[in-house]
């Protein structure tokens, strides 16, 4: 058996953000603890590691590299609100439905306030009554639009 620290833990931050990037997600899940412990190094990296990424995708890569962008209310953050205001990810609604304040609660970590607001967007979706009574019923959620 080997000893010493892992091989991630002696990597340049670009090195790291590479091999995270190119793994499997097992393997994520693996090196997401030395991606938390050098987060303060690699926070200058990653609105160009999350530029790779497709904001129409579904790698939860994105969503990591997010997170730690509105960790902290510095010029990364900034930068990342400016370039995307309404949120990184790009989400359509047929009804209209703007998802901005979902994905910043999201991207803060806030998820009591992520799970009132998607509710709440559900109870809109399903109609009046819905609103009315203040929750959804399980039959009422097929019939919604499928590009929601």
């Amino acid at each position: 058996m080997l000893s010493g620290p892992p091989a991630s833990a002696t990597a340049s931050a670009e090195l790291l953000l590479e091999r995270f990037g190119s793994s499997s997600p097992r393997q994520r899940r693996s090196l997401l603890p030395q991606i938390e412990a050098r987060l303060p190094e690699l926070r200058p990296l990653l609105l160009d590691a999350l530029s790779r990424h497709d904001p129409e995708g579904d790698d939860w890569i994105a969503g990591v590299w997010v997170q730690a962008l509105m960790a902290q209310d510095d010029s990364h953050r900034t930068a990342l609100l400016e370039g995307h205001p309404d949120g990184w990810l790009r989400v359509g609604s047929d009804a209209g439905i703007s998802y901005a304040s979902l994905q910043e609660a999201l991207a803060q970590r806030r998820f009591e306030q992520a799970d009132r607001i998607t509710s709440e967007v559900l109870r809109q979706l399903a109609g009046a009554e819905a609103m009315r009574r203040g929750y959804v019923y399980y039959s009422e959620v097929a019939p919604m639009p499928p590009s929601i």
